[in-house]
Order: C-alpha cells, then structure tokens, then sequence
C-alpha cells in the first residue's frame, strides 16, 4: 500500500484492491468510494457510497463489483446503477445469486431469471 501512497497523489482512508486486474483500485475518501484505472493513463471509473469487492472480476455485462448492504449483497454496473433486489448470497462473478430458498441466474442483463424455487 505504501507503493500506492508515495506515487499516487491520494488521500484516503481505506484502499481496496483487484484480485484480477492488478491495475483497478478502489479508494474510500471520507464516506465514498472511488474507483480507479491506474494504467497507462490514470482514471476515475466510478464513485459509489458501496464498498465492492471483486472489483472488475463481474462476467454480467457492465458488472463492476458485488457490495453488501444489510446483510444482503447486490452488483454495482459501471454506470453506478445496481439490481433491482438485494440477495442472500451472490457469487463472487456475479452469475448466480440465492434470495429466500430461491436461485437466481444472471444472464448479459440485469434481470434475474428463477432457476431453482425449493
């Protein structure tokens, strides 16, 4: 983190990093958070209030990052949208997701299609 620190002119309080893309980082600046491109050239993809993880790892189309709010998790899209629910559990590339007994699987959109009702 402190290689970050000392070439990177940011300020923040909490850093995340891609597991994937090594160059894609989330950054918290007081209570939001940034989302970088640190390559060739260096760019903010995106703020949010959400902290994701599997930041740039979403195979849905435009997925960005899964984040938790009350114990139930939803996918951040790149243009800062999210879906329509919340879920029990989602996996960690965004294609499958479980809310009340139920499976979910995600296609290209962001509308879920049930697979599975127990």
């Amino acid at each position: 983190m402190e290689i970050i620190k000392r070439y990177y002119p940011f300020t923040y309080d909490k850093i995340i990093l891609s597991n994937e893309i090594p160059n894609l980082i989330g950054l918290k600046i007081n209570s939001i958070w940034e989302y970088y491109d640190l390559s060739d050239k260096l760019g903010l993809i995106l703020k949010s209030k959400y902290e994701c993880k599997n930041i740039g790892e979403i195979i849905i189309n435009n997925g960005f990052g899964i984040y938790k709010v009350n114990d139930k998790y939803n996918i951040l899209f790149n243009d800062g949208t999210s879906l329509n629910n919340n879920y029990d559990w989602i996996s960690n590339k965004g294609t499958i997701a479980i809310d009340n007994n139920k499976v979910y699987i995600f296609g290209n959109e962001k509308i879920p299609f049930l697979y599975y009702e127990k």
